[in-house]
């Protein structure tokens, strides 16, 4: 029997030996963000954290200015409600969030410097080289999913 790990499970599997990037998904809970930031500020190793909410990163930058923060965005967003696909493809509430980087759906790109704003950027989820080639000189970093680069391996 298999279950999903805990942040706690994965900080202590981990242990500052491999960088971390920590989704913040939405949670019914309202105190999982001041709960998830308090355990990542005992944590020595390297993360960041990123989210399709806003409102998390806000939150974020309030409790912990010091932990690296993005937010998350698709230029197809289809999540019910249309405040919800509003924000998550036109990034409105980035000049409060203020993150350090963007993490734009590949099929987004290439992102406009109106949206951008000088931002490191990065492309998800790629799965194939073809897809790797074309998104890269489109972005900062890339992120993968069951898949390695020819030119990585």
């Amino acid at each position: 029997k298999y279950s999903i790990p805990t942040l706690e499970e994965v900080l202590e599997i981990v242990k500052d030996k491999s960088p971390l990037l920590i989704e913040l998904k939405n949670q019914p809970n309202k105190t999982f963000v001041e709960k998830a930031i308090s355990r990542l500020k005992n944590y020595s190793g390297e993360f960041a954290v990123q989210s399709f909410n806003p409102f998390y990163i806000i939150k974020t930058k309030k409790l912990a200015p010091e932990i690296i923060r993005g937010i998350l965005a698709d230029k197809f967003c289809s999540a019910k409600g249309v405040l919800t696909r509003w924000a998550v493809r036109k990034m409105p509430f980035n000049f409060i969030a203020k993150p350090d980087f963007i993490s734009y759906n590949h099929h987004g790109l290439p992102l406009n410097k109106n949206k951008r704003k000088n931002k490191v950027l990065l492309s998800w989820t790629i799965t194939d080289n073809k897809t790797h080639n074309d998104i890269s000189p489109l972005c900062d970093n890339i992120i993968y999913e069951n898949f390695t680069p020819e030119n990585y391996k």
